[in-house]
């Protein structure tokens, strides 16, 4: 249950978006759903100028994806065990 409600719990961003109106605070997943759904830029001046740009946004879109996750990742194995442990007693046995 403690995974679940992490996971839950890092992955909302609903209520820091009502609450915190400065961009400047607000956590994490705010900034990235600014980042990938509200600010996706898709004009350029030129043709080279626009596909770097465009690279350019895509590997920070990804860049943050990876530090958003990295956190759950890293809790992940410590807890583990619990969750096996739980999986594996209420199983039904023969």
């Amino acid at each position: 249950m403690l995974l679940y409600y992490a996971v839950g719990h890092w992955n909302n961003y609903f209520w820091p978006m009502v609450l915190v109106p400065n961009p400047q605070y607000q956590p994490l997943q705010v900034f990235l759903r600014s980042l990938l759904i509200l600010k996706q830029d898709v004009g350029g001046a030129s043709a080279q100028i626009g596909i770097s740009r465009t690279a350019q946004m895509e590997q920070l879109k990804y860049a943050a994806i990876i530090v958003s996750v990295l956190p759950i990742l890293f809790i992940y194995p410590f807890i583990q065990k619990y969750f096996v442990k739980g999986v594996s007693v209420g199983a039904i046995k023969e």
